[in-house]
């Protein structure tokens, strides 16, 4: 066991040995900059990057083919490297910003105010930014397609798995030697803190072993247990006789709660520490700082919420959608809808402990998230030459992404939107289960065609690619099918940007403030104030706007909604994203 750990530490130490390169960092914090009035921000210079790039054993990557391992470290050369990289000035403030305007000034003065300004913008570069620049060249694993129906069903069934065995385990039904056979028990697997060593506990009461000991889910508590002992324990969890749809037994989706931890790191490094009294030495392990306080205990119901599809008032078969779409196999590899950001969260953690079974070797390296917007502008751009990825870089800081809420606002005239569910929305991303959906399909002509003979004419057919979906870096539909949640917020990474991309362009340019501002203004508060963001158009609100094949008029558009809102046209992907220092943890 010990050489096996030697190994692995040595195989990780050389994989990710560092090289040093210099990067000249240039970042449009707010866009364009003006002819006349300049603006300038410490970010922007150079850095001596020391690039981190892993390999992996085949045998790692067991289970991970829906994932592009992205490496950012591999587009430097040995000189300078300039990389436009706006995706981070969503990590800056605003308030360091310096504005020159050389049209009304001197050149004489204006050169003094950089000089000094260079001088305290290396300053701030070296305590403020250098971590996060280090991080935006971090490799990760995204995955190349949306989390699919058939991939959140495993998460739901999971939990139902696991109520189940909450449920029989805490029965009076059971005696304590049939309980004990549901938990994992291994030896040497309970750390006695009081006697500093490991102890194999078996007699203690039932809740204390609980607490000690995890679920084994390889026990089939089904062939174990008689059906009259565990019948009643799981009927608490089944609609009653006159909820059921046609009479059947259906699991009660509102007893699908999970339940995981997290750690406020933030509160954490805006909390002063102070080193406890004698008297609570104790209660402190081993003298480390207790961080109980900043635990955050989850728990929410996972199920999807299949009654979105009303809100789409203008869409065919919105009813009829909902009520097969999570369950039907046509849809297996579509993607999820209808599941809000703090959902797609839990399904992150979930398979965070996934990915720990599976792949051990990853898990300790990367953690499962949703996307930010680093790694979005890197699998975007990944792949094409510099001058191309500076050009498809994203430059719009607001936007109008529509996503079927009857509360927004009618939809634009100039947009080509879809008439049917079946026609735009949710393509299938592989071969995988095509005939079951063309079947499906086939079925439902067959009963809608005679009332929507402009929808089912005799040459449609499902379309399973939609062009401008593919990117060089092999990942798909960022641009459009479904909109997905990212792991951004509107109060740390757009409130303060967006005013001062609005005051700065009022300051530089009146037409803008006769013209555009208030459309910006009502644009930004159509953006929830404590939202997350979502990025990217979908098959509700299609947009079309190619450069070098690349769609960025789907990439970028935007929208900041609360994370406990969900859409029929908003999914998620993943990300395994390199474990950060503790410095970016901190990060304000």
């Amino acid at each position: 066991m010990k050489a096996q750990f030697t190994f692995l530490v040595l195989f990780f130490a050389l994989t990710n040995f560092a090289q040093t390169k210099k990067v000249a960092i240039n970042v449009a914090v707010l866009g364009t900059k003006h002819p006349t009035v300049r603006y300038y921000h410490p970010i922007d210079g150079v850095y001596k990057i020391y690039s981190k790039i892993v390999s992996f054993k085949k045998s790692d990557l067991k289970g991970l083919s829906q994932f592009k391992l992205i490496q950012p470290a591999l587009f430097l050369h040995d000189s300078t490297n300039i990389i436009h990289a706006n995706s981070l000035r969503h990590y800056v403030d605003p308030k360091e910003l310096v504005y020159v305007n050389w049209k009304m000034s001197s050149d004489n003065s204006n050169n003094l105010k950089l000089d000094s300004f260079t001088i305290e913008a290396q300053n701030i570069r070296n305590e403020k930014y250098e971590s996060i620049v280090q991080d935006y060249f971090n490799p990760f694993f995204i995955s190349k397609y949306e989390v699919t129906n058939q991939e959140y069903r495993e998460f739901t069934e999971w939990v139902r798995d696991s109520i189940f065995r909450e449920a029989i385990y805490a029965s009076d039904s059971l005696t304590n030697e049939q309980a004990f056979k549901m938990l994992k028990i291994e030896e040497e697997d309970y750390f006695n803190e009081a006697k500093m060593e490991w102890e194999l506990v078996k007699d203690g009461s039932r809740s204390m072993m609980r607490e000690l000991y995890s679920l084994n889910y390889e026990f089939d508590y089904r062939k174990e247990f008689r059906d009259d002992l565990i019948i009643p324990i799981l009927s608490q969890f089944y609609l009653r006789p006159n909820e059921r749809f046609y009479k059947r037994p259906s699991l009660d989706q509102s007893k699908l709660n999970y339940q995981y931890y997290s750690m406020d790191f933030k509160a954490i490094a805006n909390t002063e520490y102070k080193e406890p009294t004698k008297k609570k030495q104790n209660s402190v392990i081993r003298s480390h700082r207790d961080l109980t306080p900043f635990i955050i205990k989850h728990k929410l119901n996972i199920y999807p919420d299949t009654t979105c599809w009303q809100d789409l008032d203008q869409t065919q078969f919105s009813d009829a959608t909902g009520n097969i779409y999570f369950w039907h196999p046509a849809f297996n590899h579509m993607p999820v809808v209808g599941v809000s950001h703090s959902q797609a969260e839990a399904y992150c953690d979930w398979k965070q402990k996934q990915l720990q079974k599976s792949n051990p070797n990853i898990s300790h390296k990367f953690t499962v998230s949703l996307p930010n917007l680093i790694e979005y502008e890197w699998a975007i751009t990944s792949g094409y030459n510099q001058n191309i990825a500076a050009q498809i870089e994203d430059n719009q800081i607001t936007s109008d992404l529509i996503l079927g809420d009857n509360s927004e606002t009618e939809r634009p005239t100039n947009f080509s939107y879809a008439k049917s569910i079946l026609q735009k929305v949710n393509l299938p991303y592989n071969s995988q289960n095509i005939n079951a959906h063309r079947k499906f399909l086939k079925m439902i002509k067959k009963r809608y065609s005679k009332d929507y003979p402009e929808i089912f004419g005799s040459k449609h057919d499902v379309i399973m690619r939609a062009q401008g979906n593919y990117l060089a870096s092999q990942v798909e539909f960022l641009s459009n099918n479904a909109s997905e949640w990212m792991n951004e917020d509107y109060q740390t990474h757009y409130q303060a940007l967006i005013e001062a991309y609005i005051n700065y362009n009022c300051f530089a340019d009146p037409s803008y403030c006769e013209n555009q501002r208030n459309i910006d203004q009502n644009l930004n508060r159509s953006n929830d104030t404590d939202g997350q963001l979502i990025m990217g158009a979908n098959w509700y609100d299609e947009r079309y706007g190619q450069f070098a094949g690349v769609n960025k008029a789907g990439l970028y558009a935007k929208a900041f909604k609360t994370n406990s809102k969900s859409y029929a046209t908003v999914g998620f992907r993943l990300v395994l994203r390199m474990n950060p220092s503790k410095r970016n943890y901190y990060r304000q």
